[in-house]
């Protein structure tokens, strides 16, 4: 008499009587599939969500030191080159202390809800550090806020 592997061995016989009583087509349908959305619009959403985003999330980045000529003169005094660095390293600071936060956050909260949001808050940021050359102090803080809202994505 021949056996089976499935037979022979009680866990794997265990494990397919799981498997038997789930229904493969039980999951969430209320996505479309592949055959129902284009390969050029799965493209462009890539495009838009993946890339464009990651090109506005490092902007800032490069953004600081290509105007730091223009910034040291509209600030009148001169940065020294420690505010500079300070200046710089600012956004990975707050990445750093916003990521325990944030994966608590992500736990509790829709994750959909805390990117956007996020993006927002480092959209408005990025746009007022445009704006606040003349104090140190609060460009400090914007970097740092944008830092922080980094660090979730």
């Amino acid at each position: 008499v021949q056996t089976s592997a499935r037979e022979r061995s009680p866990f794997a016989s265990g494990m397919t009587a799981v498997f038997d009583r789930v229904e493969i087509h039980s999951f969430n349908r209320s996505f479309p599939s592949e055959r129902e959305v284009s390969r050029p619009a799965r493209i462009l959403v890539f495009a838009i969500f993946c890339q464009t985003v990651q090109m506005f999330m490092s902007y800032d980045g490069g953004a600081l030191p290509a105007s730091l000529d223009t910034l040291q003169g509209l600030t009148g005094k001169g940065m020294t080159q420690v505010e500079i660095g300070i200046l710089n390293a600012m956004d990975k600071v707050g990445m750093v202390a916003a990521a325990g936060p944030w994966g608590w956050a992500l736990n509790k909260f829709p994750a959909k809800g805390m990117m956007m949001g996020g993006l927002f808050i480092n959209a408005f940021c990025t746009a007022i550090f445009g704006f606040i050359y003349w104090s140190t102090p609060l460009m400090y803080l914007v970097k740092f806020l944008m830092g922080a809202t980094q660090g979730l994505q």
